[in-house]
Formats: C-alpha cells, sequence, structure tokens
C-alpha cells in the first residue's frame, strides 16, 4: 500500500479569534520582542477597527523604556492597519466607502452653506438698517446737490441689499438641493448596513 500523509486538518478562525490570541502574545510577559512585533504585523493586517484598536491600546500601555523599538514597531503597525481598515476588501465594500466619501463631501457643503446663509442673515439685518438710515436722511436733505447725493446713496444701498438677499436666497436653493442628495444617501446606505 502506498504510504499516505497524514493532512493536518486547519482550524479556520474567526477575526476576533484571531485578534483575541494575537491581543495575549502582545500582552505575554514571556513572549520576546520578535513575537510582538509579529503579532503588531498580523494585527495590522487584519485591517479591522478592532484590530487598531489592540494596537493602539499596546502602545498607550508600552513604558518600558527598554522596548522604544517595540513602540516604534507598534506605532508603524498602527498606522499600517488604519491603512489597510480604509482599503475596501470587495466590489461591494468599496461601493459602500465611495457613497460614504460622496456622503461626507455633501455634508460638509451642507455645513458650508448653513453657515454662509447664517451670515447672509446678519448681513440683510445690517444692510436694511443702513438702507433705512440712508433714506431718512435723504428726506432730510436741504439742497438740490445733498438730495442728489442721498438719491444715489438709496439706490446703492437699495442694489446691495437686493445682492445680499438674492445671494442669500440662491444660498438656500442649493442647501435644499444637498438635504434631498444626503437624504437619498442616507437612505441608501442605511439599506447596505441592513
Amino acid at each position: 500500500m502506498p504510504k499516505t500523509k497524514a493532512i493536518k486538518k486547519q482550524e479556520k478562525t474567526t477575526v476576533p479569534q484571531q485578534i483575541e490570541k494575537l491581543r495575549r502574545v502582545l500582552g505575554g510577559l514571556g513572549t520576546d520582542i520578535e513575537e510582538k512585533k509579529g503579532a503588531l504585523i498580523a494585527l495590522a493586517h487584519l485591517g479591522v477597527k478592532e484590530a487598531n484598536e489592540v494596537i493602539a491600546d499596546f502602545i498607550f500601555n508600552l513604558n518600558d523604556i527598554l522596548v522604544k523599538d517595540l513602540r516604534s514597531w507598534a506605532e508603524i503597525a498602527l498606522d499600517e492597519g488604519e491603512f489597510m481598515a480604509s482599503v475596501p476588501k470587495n466590489a461591494a465594500e468599496e461601493e459602500r466607502m465611495l457613497k460614504e466619501s460622496v456622503y461626507q463631501d455633501y455634508l460638509e457643503r451642507f455645513a458650508e452653506l448653513s453657515g454662509k446663509i447664517e451670515d447672509a442673515e446678519e448681513d440683510i439685518g445690517q444692510r436694511k438698517y443702513e438702507y433705512e438710515v440712508v433714506k431718512r436722511l435723504k428726506k432730510k436733505a436741504k439742497t438740490p446737490d445733498e438730495k442728489e447725493h442721498w438719491d444715489l446713496e438709496e439706490m446703492a444701498h437699495h442694489d446691495i441689499l437686493v445682492w445680499e438677499e438674492n445671494r442669500k436666497a440662491r444660498w438656500e436653493e442649493e442647501l435644499e438641493t444637498v438635504s434631498s442628495i444626503l437624504a437619498e444617501i442616507e437612505a441608501e446606505l442605511e439599506d447596505i448596513v441592513n
């Protein structure tokens, strides 16, 4: 009979199990530095937030000055782990990350427009007051030259006020559009998560 090699059946471990095993390696008092470096790299390559948290905790608790080299390794592993976590692992994740990126861009635009509208409201209040003051001064004009001066000032202040109001209206219209897009993306992202 031919000799057969025994095939060692490898156990499949889940990511949480792998993280726990590597956490024990990092926390082991008898574990040498090279094993800890290997555990740090393995955690980084898992590319998940939980693994990065283990590395960050390890760095935080690493106080021994003799392991400065290990701290550097841990910091590099954390950087790499954060990068790996940001890289999509399949087409569905890539699509989700793209949608999240677009969503974030629109959130920033929403905040920017909201701030502009708030500032415009204050500016419009000031322009209205200035316009009213100019109209009162025009009524007080005694000479034709003064009246002509205040006529021009009134037209200029009116134009500035109208321009400010129109600009605010454009921003409000754009904010409505951005809000609708955000709501649509949010609903789609919620469907992906659930």
